[in-house]
């Protein structure tokens, strides 16, 4: 590792709750999906490159009516994927804390995953379509089936870097929605498993889980807004009104709560109040190369057991940022020199979370764990 500072704080809870479970299905979950400004059935898109998934069954193809759906396995992560130009790119296998996106991604392959969250930032340095057929494909693309979303066990957002990080070629993230969605980085296919094509915000079920799905990337290039009032604060307050699930989770890319290198956004803040009044349970970021984890918080950072906890987790293999201990409000548990992923098992009425290191000489070996009930 290089030879910066590094903060690393390991908090251990209680084994996971009995209401959180410990078992992993192995299979995947139904995809009933909504997207963009309106209800709507996220539709096929063509292939687009990445390595295929093979089709598995849906997680509750084996249930009975009426029986409790599985705990199901989320891997979670942003900030992956170097551009197959990095100088420490070595054929996608990184060198030294730079470019681990091969790493990362058998650690979350370990873990069988009935879904794959990935938290932004998925390819570097501005999200092209040929870099990410290049990179992104060759390690995270085998949970990708772009073709087929109800089988699909990737769920991307996009992070600046999709958008270019300020470069006006790609202000409308061309290759992200070309990828995922399919088509063309002229003309992407309208939908596909990363929601509406521009928009990128949309609702997935799994187990007995509400999984949401925005796009933090919100200012006048990216045509993207988060504020009251706006077709995705809108999308969003409709979705979590409609919503019957016990639990909620929400994942974008920019944080509004972190002590890393980036500061947190502000522009999110609305979409928070509105998953807080519902009563969402989690919330899972990237954006800065480090992870948190914070106590339940009110949108104002106030911790509250009725508020919504949240997890930075940018360590998906691009590289390291320092995190800072302090803080306002001050995370649980954070660590800055050991890229790995989120595990989440969720149940019926709670969940755990485990980070797990990926493996390769030289990474760290910081581990956190813990669980908790639902609201």
């Amino acid at each position: 590792m290089n030879s910066r500072g590094r903060v690393t704080t390991v908090l251990l809870t209680a084994a996971a709750l009995g209401a959180a479970g410990t078992g992993c299905s192995g299979q995947s979950p139904p995809t009933a999906a909504s997207s963009g400004s309106g209800p709507a059935t996220t539709s096929p898109a063509a292939p687009t490159g990445g390595r295929q998934s093979p089709p598995r069954s849906p997680v509750d193809a084996s249930r009975s009516p009426g029986q409790t759906p599985a705990t199901v396995t989320i891997a979670a992560v942003g900030d992956i994927a170097c551009a197959p130009d990095d100088s420490d790119f070595n054929d996608g296998r990184g060198d030294g804390d730079h470019c681990r996106q091969a790493a990362t991604a058998e650690a979350a392959a370990s873990l069988s995953p009935d879904a794959v969250l990935t938290l932004g930032d998925n390819q570097y340095q501005d999200g092209r379509l040929d870099a990410f057929r290049a990179s992104f494909a060759q390690s995270w693309g085998r949970f990708l089936n772009a073709t087929d979303p109800a089988t699909n066990r990737l769920w991307p957002v996009p992070g600046n870097h999709e958008y270019g990080n300020g470069d006006a070629e790609f202000a409308k993230a061309p290759g992200y929605w070309a990828y995922f969605n399919g088509g063309t980085e002229e003309s992407p296919n309208p939908s596909g498993v990363a929601g509406r094509s521009y928009q990128g915000w949309y609702s997935r079920s799994i187990g007995s889980w509400h999984v949401i799905a925005l796009n933090s990337e919100c200012n006048s290039d990216t045509g993207v807004e988060c504020g009251q009032g706006s077709p995705q604060y809108e999308w969003l307050r409709q979705d979590l009104a409609a919503n019957e699930s016990k639990c909620t989770l929400a994942f974008w890319h920019r944080p509004l709560f972190t002590n890393g290198k980036h500061s947190g956004s502000s522009a999110v803040r609305p979409l928070w109040e509105l998953l807080e009044k519902a009563g969402a349970e989690v919330v899972l970021n990237g954006h800065n190369h480090s992870y948190e984890r914070f106590p339940p918080l009110t949108s104002d950072g106030s911790e509250n057991p009725n508020g919504v906890r949240e997890f930075v987790v940018g360590m998906g293999g691009k590289s390291l940022y320092s995190v800072s201990e302090g803080g306002n409000p001050q995370s649980e548990a954070r660590n800055d020199d050991t890229f790995g992923v989120l595990k989440l098992q969720l149940a019926s009425a709670g969940y755990s979370w485990q980070y797990i290191p990926a493996t390769f000489d030289g990474n760290g070996t910081f581990t956190d764990a813990g669980s908790d009930a639902c609201h």
